[in-house]
């Protein structure tokens, strides 16, 4: 009987199934790494995810204040308008012409409105367009 003939046959079963183990553990070591690469990115979209929540609402809050900043804006502009009239009547004089506070103020007050009506237009422009 010729036991190397077994030997070299069983031997060389070994080494193969030696190599079959070596490749599923190294195939298991790359599942596990695509898992955590995997893990990692669904943690990082969460984490967008929280900002972009985050900035949404701040996003809403500040455009709920553009009635409030109007408002305010109003109010500015009518204390100006009560200002130069009583500014009017205690600087009269027949020598040099009064100026109206609207008159020198009133470019800065429509370029600030026009400001804050394109600030809050452009909000709501991008607010809508997510």
């Amino acid at each position: 009987m010729d036991y190397e003939y077994y030997y070299y046959e069983s031997r060389n079963r070994y080494y193969d199934a030696c190599s079959e183990v070596t490749n599923y553990e190294n195939r298991a070591n790359e599942l596990r790494s695509e898992k955590q690469q995997k893990i990692s990115y669904i943690n990082q979209i969460k984490t967008d995810l929280r900002k972009h929540k985050s900035a949404s609402s701040d996003l809403n809050k500040a455009i709920k204040k553009d009635s409030v900043l109007q408002g305010d804006l109003s109010k500015i502009t009518s204390n100006v308008d009560l200002a130069s009239d009583n500014f009017g009547s205690m600087a009269s004089s027949s020598s040099v012409a009064n100026k109206s506070l609207n008159n020198v103020y009133s470019a800065e007050s429509s370029k600030t409105k026009s400001t804050l009506d394109n600030i809050f237009s452009t909000l709501r422009s991008k607010k809508n367009n997510c």
